[in-house]
C-alpha cells in the first residue's frame, strides 16, 4: 500500500502505527487525527447524492476523496483510482438506479473500485436507494443486462459489515455523518495529523525515538553477523569428527543382552566412531523426522557405529543386535555419553536443534480376545495411565530443517 509523506493538498502527514502512539501518549489527542474518506458511486445520475455525501464528510472534519475532477472511467484511469483507495481510511459508496460505466470486463467501474477496497480489507459502508422504483427515469438502468448486474452488486454491498439504506439526499447525508462517526471512534484508522497541531518537541522526540530504532536494528543485525561468523569457525556439513568408544563395555552388554548371538567382538581397530556433521545428522533424523527423544539419541550412535566395522560379516550381526535395541533398550549404551554430550552443544551451537520438553501420557496395554499381552484376562477397556511422563526432545530448527533437507533433499538435474 502506497504511504505518502505528505497529504496532496498540503499541511498534513501520515501517521502509521506506532507514530500516532507517541504523538497522542505525547499530550497529543485523537482529535487531532484526520481520516481520508474514498467516495465511490456513479456520477450523472447521484450529483446531488454525492454533494451531500462530501458535505457531510467534510462536517465530520474528515478529508472525501472521489473523482469530481475526473468523471469518465477507463481502465488507464483505474489505476490512479486504486492508488487514492490505498491512500483513503475508508472506502464508502453509493448505489442508486444505474449500474455504471463499464470496464473491458463488462464489470463497472463503481464495482471495480467496491471490489479492490474489500480485497485490500478497507472498511466499506455501503448506502443502497430504498425504493429505485421511485426514481425518475432518467436515473434507472435501461439496459436489461445492465439491471441484473446492478442487482448483482446491489447483493454483493448488502454483505457488507455496514449497510444502509437512504430515500432522499438529505436522508442520506444524515446516515453518513452517523455512520462515520461511528467508525471514526470505534474503528480508528491511521488518518492523518494536521502540521500546525503537532508541537515541535513532539516532531524532536519522535525523530529521536525512530534514529533509537534504526540503532537498534543496526545493532540488532551486527549481533547476528558477529553469531554467524562464530559459528562459521564450528565444525559443520562435511567436516569429519571422531569420538574413541569403550567397545569393551558394549560387547559385555551386548552379550548378555542377546545370548543368541554367540561370542561377537570389535576388533582393535573398530573402537572410533568416525563421520561427519551432517552424516550425524542424517543418522539421528533419518526419513526427514523433525523430532528426537533424547533418550533415543545413544541407540541411533550404536547402529551408526555398527555400520561403520570393516568387515562384512561382523558388520552384519552388530548391525542386527542395534537395530534390535532401537526398540528393545537392553543394552548398557553408557560409552556413548560424552558422545551424546558433544553432539548436542555443537548442534545447539550451529542453530540446528533446540531441547523441548514434553508431557506424554502411557499408552494401554492392549487388549486381545479377552487377554492382555501379559497373558492375564482382563475383561475392562485399558486406559492410559493418567500419570504424566515428562520426555526431552531434541527437536530441529528451521535451519536444521533445511540442512536436513540440503543432505537428503532431491538434486536439480544438470540440464536445469
Amino acid at each position: 500500500m502506497e504511504k505518502a509523506p505528505a497529504h496532496p493538498r498540503g499541511g498534513a502527514w501520515r501517521v502509521e502505527g506506532l507514530t500516532r502512539f507517541m504523538i497522542v501518549a505525547m499530550n497529543g489527542s485523537p482529535d487531532q487525527v484526520r481520516y481520508q474518506v474514498f467516495v465511490s458511486s456513479t456520477f450523472t445520475d447521484l450529483k446531488d447524492e454525492r454533494e451531500k455525501v462530501l458535505q457531510a464528510i467534510l462536517e465530520c472534519k474528515a478529508f472525501p476523496a472521489g473523482m469530481e475532477l475526473f468523471p469518465s472511467a477507463d481502465d488507464e484511469q483505474f489505476e490512479f483510482i486504486k492508488r487514492e483507495i490505498d491512500s483513503s481510511d475508508y472506502y464508502l459508496v453509493i448505489i442508486g438506479g444505474c449500474y455504471g460505466s463499464r470496464a473491458d470486463d463488462g464489470v463497472s467501474f463503481t464495482e471495480k473500485e467496491f471490489d479492490y477496497a474489500f480485497a485490500e480489507g478497507k472498511p466499506i459502508l455501503a448506502f443502497l436507494i430504498r425504493d429505485p422504483s421511485k426514481l425518475s427515469f432518467d436515473k434507472c438502468e435501461g439496459d436489461a443486462e445492465a439491471r441484473a448486474k446492478l442487482e448483482q452488486f446491489k447483493e454483493k454491498a448488502r454483505k457488507s459489515r455496514l449497510v444502509k439504506q437512504y430515500s432522499n439526499p438529505d436522508e442520506l447525508k444524515s446516515q453518513v455523518l452517523q455512520s462515520l462517526n461511528y467508525q471514526f471512534n470505534l474503528n480508528p484508522k491511521r488518518g492523518w495529523v494536521p502540521a500546525g497541531q503537532s508541537k515541535r518537541e513532539d516532531l524532536e522526540e519522535i525523530r529521536n525515538l525512530l534514529n533509537k530504532v534504526i540503532a537498534l536494528e543496526a545493532e540488532n543485525v551486527e549481533l547476528r553477523s558477529q553469531r554467524k561468523d562464530a559459528t562459521a569457525r564450528l565444525g559443520q556439513g562435511q567436516d569429519a569428527v571422531s569420538w574413541v568408544i569403550d567397545v569393551g563395555k558394549l560387547v559385555i552388554s551386548a552379550r548378555a543382552a542377546h545370548t543368541g548371538f554367540g561370542k561377537v567382538e570389535f576388533s582393535p581397530d573398530e573402537t572410533q566412531l568416525h563421520t561427519t556433521w551432517d552424516e550425524l545428522l542424517w543418522s539421528l533424523y533419518p526419513g526427514g523426522s523433525s523430532r528426537l527423544d533424547s533418550g533415543d539419541v545413544e541407540p541411533k550412535l550404536f547402529l551408526l557405529l555398527a555400520s561403520k566395522i570393516a568387515d562384512p560379516s561382523l558388520r552384519s550381526t552388530w548391525r542386527l543386535i542395534a537395530a534390535s535395541n532401537l526398540t528393545s533398550n537392553e543394552i548398557d549404551l553408557g560409552c556413548f555419553w560424552q558422545v551424546k554430550r558433544d553432539i548436542h552443544r555443537q548442534l545447539t551451537g550451529l542453530g540446528l536443534i533446540e531441547e523441548i520438553v514434553e508431557t506424554r501420557y502411557r499408552q494401554p496395554i492392549p487388549e486381545y480376545f479377552g487377554f492382555t499381552i501379559s497373558g492375564v484376562t482382563d475383561h475392562q477397556q485399558a486406559k492410559p495411565d493418567p500419570t504424566p511422563a515428562q520426555v526431552v526432545v531434541w527437536k530441529l530448527t528451521p535451519q536444521g530443517e533445511q540442512q536436513l533437507a540440503l543432505i537428503g533433499g532431491y538434486r536439480r538435474s544438470e540440464s536445469v
